[in-house]
């Protein structure tokens, strides 16, 4: 979502222009793909919790999970979306 509302806030205030062919729907969908990008997450849980004795393993495992069911979402809804609003090829 904050890709999406950041590129639009760019856009409405004129900062930069839409890129010719786009559209909100299609900014929409591409800003979805970007959740699958959240590798530093990995590497930032890893710092955060590798340290803990006891509950550190299973706080980075729980983690991990998360990260990885967050970019399958992702993606997932990125190619939904893309997939609605492209037009189709005959």
């Amino acid at each position: 979502m904050g890709i999406f509302l950041f590129s639009y806030a760019f856009i409405r205030l004129r900062i930069v222009v839409m890129p010719p062919g786009m559209n909100k729907k299609n900014l929409f969908g591409v800003a979805m793909l970007g959740g699958i990008g959240f590798t530093v997450a990995l590497f930032i849980a890893n710092l955060s919790f590798a340290s803990l004795p006891e509950m550190g393993a299973n706080l980075l495992n729980q983690a991990k999970l998360g990260v990885f069911a967050g970019s399958l979402i992702s993606g997932l809804c990125g190619y939904l979306i893309l997939d609605r609003v492209q037009p189709k090829l005959k």
